[in-house]
């Protein structure tokens, strides 16, 4: 059995979970709390980082640039995506002849 500290500190610990036959009740509990946690950590990373990048990108200009033990480079570029609804629009039922099938495994915790 693992104790939850184990969890959240050591990776040795997952890393024997993943190479294991079975795991108990009680060790999955364990494992999607953690999940569910540190899903709830991340998103909550990702808005202070957002904020975060918003202020650099506001008042620092294009460049590279020194502060501290920081190298900062900014700079800008264009990024070029392909416009799917227009090409599906454009290739109508020819469109699926190109479609290619991926295989998604989508893992969902929420807390009750």
């Amino acid at each position: 059995m693992i104790e939850p500290e184990s969890v959240f500190f050591d990776e040795e610990v997952v890393r024997s979970l993943v190479s294991k036959e079975q795991i108990s009740d009680k060790e999955m509990e364990m494992i999607l709390r953690v999940y569910h946690d540190f899903t709830e950590i991340k998103k909550t990373l990702e808005e202070r980082l957002k904020l975060l990048r918003e202020v650099i990108d506001r008042f620092m200009p294009n460049g590279t640039f020194i502060f501290g033990d920081y190298e900062v480079i900014k700079s800008e570029y264009v990024r070029r995506r392909l416009n799917t609804k227009a090409l599906k629009e454009y290739l109508g039922e020819k469109y699926h002849q190109f479609e290619e099938e991926q295989p998604v495994t989508r893992i969902q915790v929420k807390k009750r």
